[in-house]
């Protein structure tokens, strides 16, 4: 059963262009793993530090798989030195 998942991030001043460069990088990662199906990018109006990630998965296993995945670790690592906060993860699935 197909998956999404919203990453949730307050990014520190000054820091945005860094992170965004993080996540692009993250993105093209993810797109080559099983069970990718397609992500996007968000930022609020008016514009904030926060930053929105939502990718669909086509199962949880997918999503956890990545989620442990040794690049996808490192480059989280990298982006929380840029981040105000903790990154906040939720997984929806239809009912």
């Amino acid at each position: 059963m197909a998956v999404k998942i919203l990453v949730s991030r307050q990014i520190s001043a000054g820091r945005m262009e860094k992170v965004m460069g993080l996540i692009q990088a993250m993105r093209q990662a993810a797109q080559k793993q099983p069970g990718f199906i397609i992500g996007e990018t968000l930022v609020p109006l008016p514009r904030s530090r926060e930053v929105l990630v939502i990718s669909n998965w086509e199962s949880i296993e997918d999503w956890n798989r990545w989620f442990d995945h040794p690049v996808r670790l490192q480059l989280q690592k990298e982006m929380d030195d840029y981040l105000g906060g903790r990154t906040e993860y939720t997984i929806f699935r239809e009912p």
